[in-house]
């Protein structure tokens, strides 16, 4: 199968081939091996080329939060049709409820946003400080904010979800 998988603002063509417990992946010129474990309820040991990763992934329709040691990444997936009309011949966008989630561990400093506001995509909502360096984490998506989980002062985790946007 073919898929179109979003990620930021590079797009990329994903192949996926499955045979027996292993997956076949090729994304642009480069070819993948992938064993796949679910260990939780949105737990997954992959195995990748002979390198093992653990990852948290949490999805709605389109949507993905994708949670690895290196930080927290929103990707969007789409069926090769799909990506190249848009979901119900509507543009490209994020569909349902998008995850903001920390980095790296740290505190929360300021909650710029409030539940039921609305936010452009870009727009900050929320600042973490870690590492003795603040940093504004933004919005994926245009929509208003569905959920703050954090209060200000608040000790964080890597890839603790902060903020709901739909």
């Amino acid at each position: 199968m073919i898929f179109e998988a979003n990620l930021g603002q590079e797009r990329y063509l994903v192949e996926i081939a499955r045979e027996g417990e292993v997956y076949n992946i090729k994304i642009k010129d480069k070819e993948y091996v992938a064993d796949v474990r679910k260990i939780g309820e949105a737990l997954y040991s992959l195995l990748i080329n002979n390198h093992s990763y653990d990852v948290e992934i949490r999805s709605n329709r389109y949507s993905h939060s994708v949670v690895l040691r290196e930080g927290c990444f929103q990707v969007d997936v789409y069926s090769q049709r799909e990506g190249r009309m848009g979901v119900s011949g509507a543009p490209l966008e994020m569909l349902g409820k998008v995850d903001v989630c920390s980095p790296m561990p740290g505190r929360v400093v300021k909650i710029l946003k409030e539940v039921d506001e609305q936010v452009r995509e870009g727009e900050g909502v929320i600042v973490v400080e870690a590492m003795k360096m603040e940093n504004e984490l933004r919005s994926p998506k245009e929509g208003r904010v569905l959920e703050i989980r954090v209060a200000e002062g608040k000790a964080v985790n890597a890839g603790e979800v902060l903020v709901v946007v739909e």
